[in-house]
């Protein structure tokens, strides 16, 4: 696929953040040009890629939730184009047929309920989801777009004065493709025994994470003993201060390697929860006690070196 020739992009996005993150790194790294770019989403959808650097040009709401109803905004905007690239993959329905090509970056193929034919063709970011659409009867392309880029510019220290987080403390970020799936509550159990032991800690939660409010209980019931900070901003935008991302097993898709790259773009460290990829029956410390021999003694050993890090950075300041 000859994305660097694509006369439009869109649309790319639709509540995920691989997506609108895959396209961020392309652009970051010259692989593509930075055509205009269409959103699918919310208000809350111009913030996250405005945080990313790619600004787009239009966004449009599905009624509903549902891409087909959005088609008709869709046609006004790219009347007359001859090709479109869909960032997403469950918003296939609504690109295909509004320009005479409609091309897909897949990141999630079980996504795209669209059938095979109706599409021009398809660009994967691994082998494990080129395999799934070689199951679906078509040949993708495979792209590797999941090296760490540079995030747009944001100032970490003035970031992290904002969030009240001083020099020396580690900051934790739940983070998933979907934000709703960002485990709140199995982060701020780990959180929770990592400053029992010592370790200066603050955590940052999208307020619409799972398990939130289970994790706010928590919070409460051991007397809050570090900051929580529950936000609405974009990732992209207090990535940037974080320290570890907290992210949900591994699924081996396009999506997870392009969060993972993100997240290690913005500097941060990656902790999983459960190093064996599969959903733990108990949530944060336990599954890290479950993954494998020397686990949380391996978590330790690297934590212990980012606060040694921290300390020496405050100190030279």
């Amino acid at each position: 696929m000859r994305l660097a020739a694509s006369p439009a992009f869109g649309p790319a996005c639709s509540g995920r953040l691989s997506p609108l993150f895959a396209y961020q790194q392309a652009v970051r790294r010259g692989t593509i040009a930075h055509a205009p770019l269409t959103l699918v989403g919310p208000g809350g959808a111009n913030d996250h890629a405005a945080a990313c650097g790619v600004p787009p040009r239009h966004r449009i709401t599905a009624p509903l939730g549902t891409p087909r109803l959005a088609r008709a905004a869709l046609r006004r905007i790219a009347g007359g184009i001859e090709r479109i690239v869909c960032w997403s993959d469950e918003l296939a329905t609504l690109a295909v047929g509004i320009a005479e090509h409609t091309e897909l970056v897949s990141t999630r193929p079980e996504l795209c309920l669209l059938p095979t034919r109706r599409l021009s063709g398809v660009t994967c970011l691994n082998d494990h989801d080129a395999a799934v659409w070689s199951q679906r009867g078509i040949a993708p392309e495979i792209s590797d777009r999941t090296q760490p880029a540079p995030p747009a510019k944001h100032d970490r220290a003035a970031l992290r004065a904002r969030l009240g987080v001083d020099d020396r403390t580690l900051l934790f970020a739940a983070i998933a493709d979907q934000p709703t799936a960002a485990d709140a509550r199995g982060m701020i159990f780990m959180l929770t025994v990592l400053h029992a032991t010592g370790f200066p800690v603050q955590a940052i939660v999208p307020r619409n994470a799972y398990n939130a409010v289970a994790a706010r209980r928590h919070h409460r019931a051991t007397g809050q003993p570090y900051p929580l900070l529950m936000t609405e901003r974009p990732p992209a935008e207090w990535l940037t201060a974080a320290d570890v991302a907290v992210l949900p097993p591994p699924d081996r898709s396009g999506a997870d390697a392009v969060l993972e790259s993100a997240c290690r773009g913005f500097g941060c460290e990656i902790i999983r929860l459960d190093a064996h990829g599969k959903p733990s029956t108990r949530p944060g410390w336990s599954a890290l006690a479950d993954a494998e021999p020397d686990a949380e003694r391996s978590l330790l050993d690297r934590l212990d070196g980012m606060v040694a890090r921290q300390f020496g950075a405050a100190a030279d300041a």
